[in-house]
């Protein structure tokens, strides 16, 4: 099989692509919903469920971004899941309440000043 020379031209035409159909995908139903179930909303309570979906997929637009990049590409599923959760780690959309090194530190602090020795023996008071 040939395989097709990636040019300039060719790699940004394709982020373009996946970035133009994933925010016409995630943003435009919010959009059109999210404005039709707010005005419905004080006689039509279960319009909320509606409403926060629309929200989730707003949330969820790096993602389906990546993946749609991906899908440009000519990627296999695993390679464009992989970019889509990469484009939302790198878009911040994921975060934590406690940072990992504060929980290393406090499970190291915990360890190190306990009035008891630690069950490996290594850290006393």
């Amino acid at each position: 099989m040939e395989s097709e020379k990636m040019t300039a031209k060719k790699f940004s035409m394709n982020v373009l692509n996946g970035v133009a159909i994933g925010t016409v995908l995630a943003l435009i139903p919010g959009a059109l919903l999210g404005e039709l179930f707010k005005a419905l909303l004080p006689i039509f309570p279960q319009g909320q469920f509606v409403l926060d979906f629309t929200t989730l997929s707003n949330s969820l637009l790096g993602l389906i971004v990546g993946v749609l990049i991906g899908y440009q590409f000519k990627f296999t599923p695993i390679q464009s899941a992989s970019v889509g959760l990469a484009v939302m780690v790198g878009e911040e959309q994921l975060t934590f309440q406690v940072k990992p090194l504060q929980c290393l530190e406090r499970a190291m602090s915990s360890i190190c000043c306990s009035p008891e020795p630690s069950p490996l023996g290594l850290f006393y008071y």
